[in-house]
């Protein structure tokens, strides 16, 4: 069972995401609350992250720079989830090389893709 932790500032969207990928092939957890993200990833060490980048107080770069720089969570990928145009973030996205960026809203079969494509990936690049 792969682990999946979403993060995003609105609760509809995480409950929409955590209930369409909950079952026997992933353990979800959501969390509407961006400053707690960190400490719960760490926690929890998800095969993958889906990390919405807008949010208040704390946006999705700065969790996503926090756990790049922190050991216990620097090879998790992250999915970013945006609902701003990609040339918008070149520059704060390009840092993060090799995760991945989603355009909102997305089909959620299409995320399931990207998710179970990025888990692959990370296992045979061997992580984990």
């Amino acid at each position: 069972m792969y682990r999946i932790v979403i993060v995003d500032d609105e609760p509809e969207i995480v409950d929409i995401m955590v209930e369409y990928f909950h079952g026997e092939e992933f353990d979800v957890t959501g969390l509407s609350d961006p400053s707690r993200a960190v400490e719960l990833i760490a926690s929890k060490h998800p095969e993958v992250v889906l990390l919405d980048i807008m949010m208040p107080e704390m946006d999705g770069y700065e969790v996503a720079s926090r756990l790049k720089t922190d050991p216990r969570t620097a090879e998790i990928p992250i999915i970013f989830l945006t609902g701003k145009e990609r040339q918008d973030d070149d520059l704060r996205f390009s840092k993060f090389a090799g995760d991945l960026y989603v355009h909102k809203p997305v089909p959620l079969p299409e995320l399931k893709e990207s998710v179970l494509f990025m888990i692959n990936n990370s296992i045979s690049m061997g992580r984990k």
